[in-house]
């Protein structure tokens, strides 16, 4: 649905499988946009959902959904209301009773995002949920697994300014829990939030709460070993640090 100006819009969906359930919604209102959504699929019983909703200006959006697995429910939800932008997000997958969950929420200008999952693996869940109110930002959330039963939560919340946040999970391991969160209300930043595991039956919360100024934070985590519970929390309230 779309109620615009000089638009361009691709979308493909390539099977081939069994019982799938794919719906593609893309709704528009807007300026001279592209659009690209992409789903290629060769699996079992899986359920599939893409929501692109913008009202805006000069944006570029690309949703790709590659799958070779089983039983898995995948949901891409991206919704904006805004300027020039440009959103990718990649979910990559050959595996078996997986759910991922990408959100890609926006208001605001002159952004890029990207957020990329990839996984070859188990019974995992992955939740990537980008939240942002503000200008002239960058994002990047990559999630890289191969393993088994895993639990992945990647939110990045924010309402501010020109700032730049890299949040990256590599993991080779086994039944795994990660969270992270990174929540930001301030000025021009820079956030680099990176963990980086091979292993065994883990826990690692890595939380990044910011209100402030012209500040900078890397908090890496690097782990190789066995039954490990991390947990990382970093809370500023301030200027330039």
């Amino acid at each position: 649905m779309e109620a615009g100006g000089s638009d361009t819009k691709r979308v493909n969906v390539m099977e081939a499988g069994g019982s799938d359930t794919k719906r593609v919604n893309v709704m528009e209102a807007g300026g001279s946009d592209t659009q690209r959504v992409t789903v290629m699929e060769a699996g079992g019983s899986d359920t599939k959902r893409v929501n692109v909703m913008e009202a805006g200006g000069f944006d570029t959006q690309r949703v790709n959904v590659m799958e070779a697995g089983g039983s898995d429910t995948q949901r891409v939800n991206v919704m904006e209301a805004g300027g020039s932008d440009t959103q990718r997000v990649n979910v990559m997958e050959a595996g078996g009773s997986d759910t991922q969950r990408v959100n890609v929420m926006e208001a605001g200008g002159s952004d890029t995002q990207r957020v990329t999952v990839m996984e070859a693996g188990g019974s995992d869940t992955q939740r990537v949920n980008v939240m942002e109110a503000g200008g002239s930002d960058t994002q990047r959330v990559t999630v890289m697994e191969a393993g088994g039963s895993d639990t992945q939560r990647v939110n990045v919340m924010e309402a501010g300014g020109s700032d730049t946040q890299r949040v990256n999970v590599m993991e080779a391991g086994g039944s795994d829990t990660q969270r992270v969160n990174v929540m930001e209300a301030g000025g021009s930043d820079t956030q680099r939030v990176t963990v980086m595991e091979a292993g065994g039956s883990d826990t690692k919360r890595v939380n990044v709460m910011e209100a402030g100024g012209s500040d900078t934070q890397t908090v890496t985590v690097m782990e190789a070993g066995g039954s490990d519970t991390q947990r990382v929390t970093v809370m500023e309230a301030g200027g330039s640090d």
